[in-house]
């Protein structure tokens, strides 16, 4: 019962970030990771809101629907918690119709 009190926990930090960076970054886009966090024979490799939810979701690699957050194991959770944290994501902005550019969410996330 604590480990799901813990994993609930940083799933609502894990939010809070991404709603800071949307907020910040004036962004509405995926919030992709440096490194692809393995969860079993899941790979995690961004966190976005799947169109008018109000709550960030993790993604899996080449899928376009959300995953949940409870049935991701509790390491996973925490390693996508420390990849905000130590701003290891990018973000896309689009520069026109034609450019766009990766970089870094100029952000800095705090552990409260």
């Amino acid at each position: 019962m604590k480990n799901d009190f813990i994993k609930m926990h940083l799933v609502r930090k894990i939010k809070q970030q991404v709603d800071t960076i949307y907020k910040i970054e004036n962004y509405k886009g995926f919030i992709w990771l440096d490194k692809p966090i393995q969860d079993g024979r899941n790979t995690i490799n961004r966190i976005g809101k799947f169109y008018d939810c109000n709550d960030a979701s993790p993604f899996l690699v080449e899928e376009i629907l959300p995953y949940n957050w409870y049935t991701l194991s509790s390491k996973a959770v925490y390693n996508i918690y420390k990849s905000l944290l130590t701003n290891e994501v990018y973000i896309i902005k689009k520069l026109s119709n034609d450019y766009s550019f990766k970089r870094k969410p100029n952000v800095t996330l705090e552990l409260k």
